[in-house]
């Protein structure tokens, strides 16, 4: 069993009087909360799990105070792996997963932790629901704030539009109800300018709903999927299709089966003879070959889903969004999809149907009606998943070439990585406003570990960055820093460069910017990484606009 750091150490006796639980890696049960879903190689400080919003401001502080780097961990679904940080302290919310339904019945204040299914199977006791993801242990909050398409989202509109209100820990370690302003960068944004301790969200009495899962006959699946295509596009064109039918296609091979076309639709409407009507027309669309249609539960769906789920797994998903299926998106999907490495879920989209701009204002990017694309690269065998990521890659680099004028500027970020991700395509209109705020509210880059926002938003280059000029700090700083602004930017020190170079702690370089010194450049830095680079130009003014990254 590993010995307790120093640092874990001053952490326990920072919540001695508290009921947070501390797992320490290496000791009993820490492997089981740190386990996500996509399983990652990754060594964290360790896992805290605060109880209350003060526990997690307490945290919070600790962190600030300390320079800790943390994580936020909801339900651990982020397929590209972001919720666990090297040499960071992962902040765990899931125990802060409380129900609060209004007494009108139309909203809910819900804990910052809450799984979609907790939510679903809460809200149910009063007949009401809202909507969610598709599978029980995925994070709400994240799921929402980030956009959340689903069951409801014909209706309801996405997840990100049912936020009302919120309350969150700030980069000063405070707990602060959120004003309108920092409402429209929640709705899209998600963590990125604090982290989220309750939602107050929209809900609607819904009890049963329909669940049919139907199948068609893929022995040619390019077929298959331009039948459904033609019969699914031209019903979207005609604006027939009712708002309370929801249709997921996907494509999917199981053990022992060929690979399948296939849907799972949804209907929340009262009429439940029409909305079998309207699932025996979508059966119809191609040649159906199994149709399963039975009366459930919101949250019994999201179990029924959670089943199909195999933690850990390894892998990611690749998304982007579309306009339509066109014959060469098909002709794509039908090419490759036939001979996914590994099987099991190969590709799947959900439509936002509506373009309209929702009543409460948000920062989510993509509002033209679109398909989001999710091809997947997710396999419990962890010996071919490898192959299965590359097959992904492909299948979206052949999207992008073969049919560019299809593919939409803005993506999903739920399933984007850092690196394959335009983060200003992905907010399109919205970028300046959210870059705008999370320089307001999170100037030092205390909530760092959702996107880049070091290159993405204008801020301090990331200190831990993997590119950049770097430089040995071979030198310890004179003084310890105690400056609260420099702190936060986690510097140590500067390099005076200049006719007598030297290393100096932070108060004296804060003394040296208000003086006449003739030096040539400052190099602020952290650890080992040169973080800023700042040189005089020919009149003695200092030129900030050189960056090492």
């Amino acid at each position: 069993m590993a010995a307790t750091t120093p640092l874990l150490s001053k952490l326990k006796a920072h919540l001695a009087d508290t009921q947070a639980k501390l797992y320490e890696p290496d000791t009993a049960g820490y492997k089981e909360v740190e386990q996500c879903f996509v399983e990652k190689e990754v060594q964290t400080i360790g896992v805290v799990k605060p109880q209350n919003a003060d526990e997690v401001a307490s945290v919070v502080s600790f962190c600030l105070e300390h320079k800790v780097e943390f994580s936020v961990r909801g339900g651990g679904h982020d397929c590209t792996t972001r919720t666990l940080v090297d040499g960071a302290l992962v902040i765990d919310m899931r125990d802060i997963k409380h129900v609060v339904v209004s007494q009108d019945k139309k909203s809910a204040r819900v804990g910052g932790g809450i799984l979609g299914g907790d939510l679903l199977r809460a809200l149910g006791k009063d007949g009401l629901a809202t909507p969610t993801g598709t599978v029980a242990s995925v994070g709400y909050t994240g799921w929402a704030t980030l956009g959340g398409y689903g069951p409801l989202s014909a209706n309801y509109g996405l997840g990100v539009d049912q936020i009302l209100g919120a309350k969150i820990v700030n980069a000063r370690g405070e707990i602060q109800e959120a004003n309108k302003e920092l409402l429209v960068g929640i709705r899209g944004g998600g963590g990125s300018l604090g982290i989220i301790l309750e939602l107050t969200i929209k809900v609607y009495p819904i009890d049963k709903v329909l669940l049919s899962t139907i199948i068609y006959e893929s022995s040619d699946l390019g077929a298959a999927l331009t039948s459904y295509t033609k019969y699914y596009e031209d019903l979207l064109e005609s604006g027939n299709l009712p708002v309370y039918l929801q249709l997921q296609p996907m494509i999917a091979q199981m053990p022992g089966q060929p690979v399948s076309l296939m849907v799972l639709a949804t209907w929340h409407g009262e009429d439940k003879e029409e909305g079998r009507s309207w699932i025996k027309k979508i059966a119809g669309a191609a040649t159906c070959v199994m149709e399963n249609t039975q009366e459930i539960t919101l949250a019994d769906i999201l179990e029924l889903n959670e089943k199909l789920v195999v933690w850990p797994s390894y892998g990611r998903v690749y998304t982007l969004n579309v306009k339509r299926l066109t014959e060469k998106s098909i002709e794509i999907l039908a090419r490759h999809c036939a001979n996914a490495p590994g099987g099991s879920l190969i590709f799947s989209y959900h439509t936002l149907r509506s373009a309209q701009e929702p009543e409460q204002q948000s920062v989510f990017g993509t509002r033209a009606r679109h398909h989001m694309f999710e091809i997947y690269a997710i396999l419990s065998d962890k010996a071919i998943a490898e192959e299965r990521v590359k097959w992904a890659a492909k299948v979206k680099a052949d999207l992008l070439t073969e049919d560019a004028d299809n593919v939409l500027e803005g993506s999903y970020i739920s399933l984007g990585s850092h690196d394959d991700v335009d983060v200003k395509k992905v907010y399109g209109k919205h970028y300046e406003t959210l870059a705008g705020l999370k320089r307001k509210y999170d100037p030092g880059n205390v909530f760092k570990h959702k996107h880049r926002e070091e290159t993405v938003f204008g801020l301090q280059p990331d200190p831990f960055a993997t590119s950049g000029g770097t430089i040995p700090f071979t030198e310890e700083p004179l003084y310890k820093n105690h400056h609260d602004w420099a702190g936060r930017f986690g510097w140590k020190g500067a390099k005076i460069v200049g006719p007598s170079s030297r290393w100096v702690d932070m108060n004296t370089y804060i003394d040296w910017t208000g003086s006449e010194a003739k030096v040539d450049a400052v190099m602020m830095c952290h650890k080992e990484r040169v973080m800023w680079n700042w040189h005089r130009n020919s009149i003695g003014k200092v030129d900030d606009d050189c960056f090492l990254n």
